[in-house]
């Protein structure tokens, strides 16, 4: 180019500017004006080649080849001072020291590693007679170590840095020279700083989620719970999972330093954590953490009541309570039965089942009241079935477990069975009531041992102390065998009423019997046993002088209840044996009516159940036999009061059996059913089982003539008594009045003496006739008892003032023992009454029946309620609702009508509290029916009035054994005497409260006595207004 410059230079081809102008700058504007102006030709003759020198060039590269071969031969024997004096050569403006005569070769140098790791270091110098080396160590500015190394055969300084928890700085030094710095940077593993974990049971539990405490990993728990673990490491994870003991993994979500994952629980087991980091280094040695499952119980169940073998009553209904408990909830309830005995079919291998309602908002333990209705498995006399309950959970994850209860047995028996266990245990409860009246009677005479003793020697010893004290223990031992024999009773009322064998009238009076075996543990005669023993301990003649005058009187009470009650007993057996005939007659006829229509609808060629017929017959006749052979024993009863019995109807009522001849007869149909001769049969059938009809209206006249015999006579001998009282009353009044103004010098205190004394003859004789007519009735109460007593006290009292010339103190006693009187002859016409109305008759009966009534409907009434809970509210079922509302408000009203009529009946003031507690029950469930709100508190007011009127209508025939008498120690009472009783004014004030009294509502009975005494206190001449 620049030869081609300077030759276009000397032609003057180019402008003097042009040369001037740099080459490079215009060389392509050169080349295209070249070309323009021909130049091209005169550059292709030139040999470009020729023109340059090759010399200087060649020189140049031998000399370089040359440099780089002396730098090799220089570095390879030692390469670091090359490389250091380059270096200074580099850098000749710097100060240098002088250079280290060793090079260190270190291992590792500087490097990353895991906290807690041993680092081993290994040093080699390279250097003249190095034998001894020291490391130095800077894990901070203060924390600063030096180690002496010596070096091994090989001349390698060896050391272990162990459990390196710091980043640490190192060097060697040899003699003052050191080698280059290094650096181990000490990096911590991922590890869990905090752990959560969040537990959400399975839903069928009704339990809520929670955390367990932080950094607690170890689960217990029902299978089928959901496990979520929160982890916070302390490094940016890369990975995090959740490992098994059987190796399976479930991995983490990642975000960050955070980690969460979750796992069901479904067995023992264990997990442990595994992370990663972001430079891939995972923790060491997790925390294993246990897994353990919880039990979800079984089930159990248990029948409360019966909770034992039982008989069926007539109504083919067994009443059940079943408790039943798990530790979450139940799904389904039922009981399992099969016939296990039967005189007609073969018994069952399978169980069958009948489904029993649970109510919704379940609890863990529940009581659910049932009424099995066996009705519709046409059971027999004699079958028996076998039940027991059973009741699944609701565990939705392992499936429903079951939990059963214990087996019971339950039997229709035949009317043969029922009537000899009432007779059975009829003859116990009289074999301990005979045993009582003679124990009785043996303490009476042990009593008056020890008194005549003390009469005699009016001294008290230790020996008069043990016998008082055995005499205590007898009386102890006495009253608990007959409270035990009151309990037997209410269990014989109960069977008998559940059977249906009594008649209302029998019913009340086994109703007052076990009310007065209630009263025969008596508390007074307890205290007085007491205060008897006290004053024997305390050598107190006098206080033993009184506690045994209080005893004498107590025990003998106590004797003569006895003795009435056994009398009263022997009676009510009577009836109801009457009542036993009447309804043996009374089913023996169905039973032969039935038996006739199966003879109709036979097939003659049947012989199996022709024989069945034939067999069945023959067990009429076995019944029919069993009862000639009651008819022979209930008149030999009877014989035993025979002006009070209907002898003569129930001779009658034998001979018509016995004329008839049925035993033949069933005899002889029982061979004609089996030889086939059906037509034969049929008629004598139609014969016997008119025959039945005639004896059972037979044993019915024969019931009419017994309650109509009773009533007379002791209506009779009621008014009587009534009628003799108030004339006491008259007389005692009149007494009353003369003695109030005797002057105290008066002779006339002798002659008012003559006269109380004749009054408490009469009295007494009155008493005697009252205990009497007690043994025939319940009418005569112990209240009638009591006001009589206080009479006859008050009298005796009345003797003392007139013997002291006091009138004014034995007029008053006077008027008490009038009032006494007054109020004794009230109570009998109340009872006088009650006996010609008839209402303690069929009252409890009726009271009874209406009650199992109530029950029905209150159990049709739940079960609806339920059934809509559970499918929701739509307009029909809103509709529904609204019928249910109107019916539970009609169960109530009727409930307040029942507990009305037993508050006017006088039923026990326990009963008429738990009638009125479930009809206010009935309202609040009336309010939720009508505002359509059914909330679980609403089922469960529904069970507990069902359950409720259920145990009313127990318990109106129970009793419960109430102790209704408290009886309290007697003490002095000082008063002053009233003033005189103006007889005008009180009769006319006594007239005004009658009127009171029909207004507010007092029976008609009631006012008719009251009227009935003013009337005769008129009679004594006191005007009345």
């Amino acid at each position: 180019a620049l030869q081609v410059y300077e030759e276009s230079r000397r032609t003057s081809i180019y402008s003097s500017e042009l040369s001037e102008t740099s080459l490079v700058k215009f060389w392509e504007d050169f080349v295209v004006q070249a070309k323009a102006e021909g130049l091209s030709g005169s550059s292709g003759e030139l040999s470009f080649e020729k023109l340059i020198d090759r010399k200087p060039k060649q020189a140049a590269r031998r000399l370089f080849l040359a440099g780089i071969v002396i730098a090799a031969l220089l570095f390879l024997p030692a390469p670091m001072h090359f490389v250091d004096a380059l270096h200074r050569v580099v850098h000749f403006t710097e100060r240098f020291a002088r250079p280290s005569p060793y090079q260190f070769l270190v291992t590792p140098g500087t490097k990353e590693v895991l906290k807690g790791s041993d680092v081993p270091i290994m040093i080699r110098v390279i250097g003249p007679g190095v034998r001894n080396i020291v490391l130095h160590l800077a894990r901070t500015a203060e924390d600063q170590e030096r180690i002496s190394l010596s070096s091994d055969s090989s001349n390698i300084f060896r050391t272990v840095l162990r459990s390196l928890r710091m980043t640490t700085t190192y060097t060697a030094e040899v003699q003052g020279y050191r080698s280059d710095e290094y650096k181990l940077i000490v990096v911590d593993r991922p590890l869990v700083k905090s752990l959560r974990v969040l537990l959400t049971p399975p839903s069928y539990t009704h339990l809520a989620a929670h955390y367990l405490e932080d950094n607690v990993g170890d689960i217990e728990a029902l299978a089928g719970t959901n496990a979520t673990i929160e982890v916070i490491s302390n490094k940016e994870l890369a990975q995090a999972l959740i490992s098994f003991g059987d190796s399976t993994k479930v991995p983490m979500s990642i975000s960050g330093v955070q980690a969460v994952g979750s796992f069901q629980v479904r067995g023992n087991g264990a997990y442990v954590v595994s992370l990663q980091d972001t430079s891939k280094l995972t923790n060491s040695d997790p925390i294993v953490y246990r897994i353990t499952v919880l039990p979800d119980e079984f089930p159990t169940v248990e029948i409360t009541q019966p909770g034992r073998n039982a008989d069926l009553g007539e109504d083919m209904k067994l009443p059940l309570l079943l408790s039943i408990r798990d530790d979450f909830g139940f799904t389904k309830l039922r009981i399992g039965y099969r016939l296990v005995h039967s005189k007609y079919e073969k018994p069952r291998q399978a169980d069958s089942y009948v489904e029993v309602p649970l109510p919704s908002g379940q609890g863990s333990e529940l009581k659910i009241p049932f009424i099995w209705d066996l009705s519709k498995l046409n059971l027999v006399p004699e079958d028996a079935l076998q039940y027991h309950a059973e009741v699944f959970d609701n565990d939705a994850v392992s499936g429903p477990k079951l939990g059963r209860s214990e087996s019971f047995v339950v039997r229709v028996p035949s009317l043969d069975e029922i009537f000899a266990q009432v007779e059975e245990e009829h003859k116990d409860i009289s074999k301990t009531l005979e045993v009582s009246k003679e124990e009785a009677e043996k303490l009476h005479q042990s009593l008056q041992e020890v008194q005549q003793e003390f009469l005699k020697t009016q001294k008290l010893d230790w020996q008069n102390q043990k016998k008082i004290e055995n005499i205590g223990k007898r009386y102890e031992e006495l009253r608990k065998n007959l409270q035990q024999a009151a309990e037997n009773l209410n269990q014989l009322i109960q069977n008998m009423n559940q059977n249906k064998l009594l008649s209302p009238e029998t019913l009340e009076k086994y109703m007052e019997l076990q009310e007065l075996m209630n009263q025969l543990n008596s508390p007074e005669l307890q205290q007085v046993l007491k205060k008897l023993q006290e004053a024997m301990r305390n050598l107190n003649p006098d206080l033993f002088r009184e506690a045994m005058k209080n005893l004498a009187f107590s025990e003998e009470a106590f004797r003569q209840s006895i003795e009435r009650t056994l009398s009263l007993l022997k009676r009510i057996q009577i009836e109801q044996k009457i009542d036993e005939l009447r309804k043996r007659a009374e089913e023996l006829r169905k039973a032969q009516e039935e038996l006739h229509k199966s003879a109709e609808q036979v097939n003659p060629s049947d012989a199996a159940k022709l024989n069945e017929l034939a067999d069945k017959q023959g067990d009429l006749q076995s019944q029919l036999s069993s009862v000639e052979k009651e008819l022979k024993q209930l008149k030999s009863r009877m014989e035993e009061f025979p002006d009070e019995m209907p002898l003569q109807q129930l001779t009658r009522a034998m001979q018509q059996l016995s004329t008839q001849q049925l035993s033949s007869k069933m005899h002889q149909v029982q061979r004609q059913l089996q030889a086939g001769e059906l037509q034969q049969a049929q008629q004598i059938q139609q014969q016997i089982a008119q025959g039945l009809s005639d004896f059972q209206s037979a044993m019915e006249q024969v019931q009419k003539a017994l309650q109509e015999n009773q009533q007379r006579e002791i209506v009779n001998q009621l008014r009587k008594a009534t009628n003799d009282l108030l004339t006491l009353s008259q007389q005692q009044e009149r007494l009353k009045n003369e003695t109030r103004s005797f002057e105290p010098n008066s002779q006339r205190f002798r002659e008012a003496g003559e006269e109380q004394a004749k009054v408490i003859e009469n009295v007494g004789n009155v008493i005697g006739h009252l205990i009497q007519l007690s043994q025939k009735t319940f009418a005569v109460t112990p209240e009638m008892g009591r006001e009589l007593g206080k009479a006859l006290m008050q009298m005796n009292q009345a003797m003392s003032g007139l013997e002291s010339r006091n009138g004014g103190f034995a007029s008053s006693q006077q008027e008490g023992a009038m009032a006494s009187l007054n109020r004794t002859a009230s109570l009998l016409e109340q009872s006088l009454q009650s006996m010609l109305q008839g209402s303690g008759a069929g009252g409890l009966q009726s009271l009874l029946s209406q009650l199992q009534q109530l029950a029905s409907q209150q159990m049709g009434i739940n079960a609806m309620t339920q059934q809509i809970q559970q499918q929701g509210m739509s307009l029909e079922q809103q509709a529904q609702m609204a019928r249910l509302a109107a019916q539970q408000a009609a169960v109530q009203k009727s409930l307040e009508q029942l507990a009305e009529e037993a508050r006017r009946a006088g039923q026990r003031e326990k009963l008429l509290g738990d009638l009125e507690k479930i009809a206010e029950e009935m309202k609040e469930v009336v309010k939720d029916l009508e505002n359509k709100n059914i909330a679980s508190e609403t089922l469960k007011r529904q069970d507990r009035i069902l359950s409720r009127l259920l145990d009313a209508s127990r318990s109106v025939h129970e009793r419960d054994f109430e102790k209704r008498r408290v009886a309290e120690a007697g003490e002095n009472v000082q008063r002053q005497s009233p003033p005189e009783l103006n007889l005008e004014n009180t009769l006319n004030r006594l007239q005004q409260d009658i009127l009171k009294a029909r207004e507010e509502g007092y029976s008609r009975d009631y006012q008719d006595l009251i009227r009935r005494y003013y009337e005769a206190l008129q009679n004594l001449g006191v005007k009345v207004q």
